[in-house]
């Protein structure tokens, strides 16, 4: 019997198939996301987290009012990698719904993914962040409302960016649309006065 405890505990990765198998089968709940091969349940947002989207996705869509061919999206799952499929809270794609009849976007169709952190932080920094990275998404945004501060990361080498800066300009423009300049600025501003 103390050789059956001596052995490893085997861990059981899921895929991206299986996962997606599961949840139409309605056996896992809502909502939750696939990183690294774990089923993570997704925190219930709150009001403050909902309304640092909400703003983003009015200044997103206010700078791409001129490329009628992308569109700016809540919870949009992406098939990041056969083990990793998490649900950003923003992203940048194709405007082309039957285009992801079949599967998910893939990191070649995203221009931008943003998290927004408020009661887990880290879950953006420290997990999602290296998978982000890992499956080559160009622009990652973690807007951390606990601190105040957008931190934006750029260029993808393995699981880390090798550009990541608080960022403290009022426009910005993503590295796949150079073109494109979003104003910043109500969302500095919004987040500076919280809470105060």
């Amino acid at each position: 019997m103390t050789q059956a405890l001596d052995k490893p505990i085997k861990r059981i990765t899921w895929t991206r198939d299986r996962y997606i198998a599961a949840y139409r089968a309605g056996l896992l709940p809502e909502p939750t996301e696939l990183i690294a091969g774990d089923i993570v349940e997704v925190p219930t947002p709150d009001p403050v987290h909902e309304t640092a989207i909400r703003l983003l996705i009015k200044l997103l869509q206010q700078a791409l009012s001129e490329q009628r061919e992308l569109t700016c999206e809540k919870g949009t799952p992406i098939a990041l990698s056969p083990n990793d499929q998490p649900a950003a809270d923003l992203v940048i794609i194709p405007d082309a719904p039957l285009r992801f009849i079949e599967d998910h976007p893939t990191p070649d169709d995203v221009y931008l993914v943003v998290e927004v952190a408020n009661s887990h932080p880290e879950r953006d920094r420290k997990i999602k962040l290296p998978q982000y990275a890992a499956g080559n998404i160009q622009d990652y945004w973690v807007a951390d409302l606990q601190r105040r501060e957008l931190l934006v990361c750029r260029h993808p080498v393995s699981r880390d960016y090798t550009l990541k800066q608080v960022w403290q300009g009022e426009q910005i423009s993503l590295l796949r649309l150079p073109e494109i300049h979003i104003n910043l600025k109500p969302f500095q501003d919004w987040l500076a006065g919280l809470d105060s």
